[in-house]
């Protein structure tokens, strides 16, 4: 995802709570992380502040998976309108032959279709982020216990 910036971060040691501020083009989002009771002898900042930021990140996606959608959605509702109103003499009075016209049509549908693509694909990605949190925290958790054992 392009043009994301980091904006903030910070971690009370006391709660056990940290927090990532992030910007994107679709808004500025801010994940938070709490360290659970069975967790306090491993806490640390790191492990909060990279969970905080996984969950920013997954409210990224579902904002630019929003935003596509209704992306597609427009471009579509256009193009049934512009299809359903359409026709013979709106072509005789734009001078256009048949060939133009129908070019112009596929035009149009190939942009629905690649908005469509853009969309689902988009979702997906959202998904498997909100589906393999766990597994993320699992391995940081992981990690910082096989470090501390050392």
């Amino acid at each position: 995802m392009a043009h994301i910036r980091f904006l903030g971060s910070g971690f009370d040691k006391t709660t056990g709570e940290a927090w990532v501020k992030k910007s994107s083009p679709y808004g500025v989002f801010t994940g938070w992380a709490n360290c659970s009771n069975e967790d306090l002898d491993i806490q640390s900042e790191f492990i909060g502040c990279s969970i905080a930021e996984y969950r920013a990140d997954v409210q990224i996606a579902n904002a630019r998976r929003k935003w596509l959608r209704q992306r597609y959605e427009g471009i579509k509702n256009l193009n049934n309108t512009i299809l359903n109103n359409w026709d013979s003499r709106m072509l005789e009075a734009n001078n256009k032959g048949h060939y133009e016209v129908s070019n112009m049509f596929m035009d149009m549908r190939i942009q629905e279709d690649e908005a469509k693509k853009l969309s689902d694909k988009a979702w997906i990605e959202w998904k498997e982020m909100v589906e393999s949190e766990w597994l993320v925290i699992d391995n940081l958790l992981y990690r910082k216990r096989k470090y501390q054992d050392k």
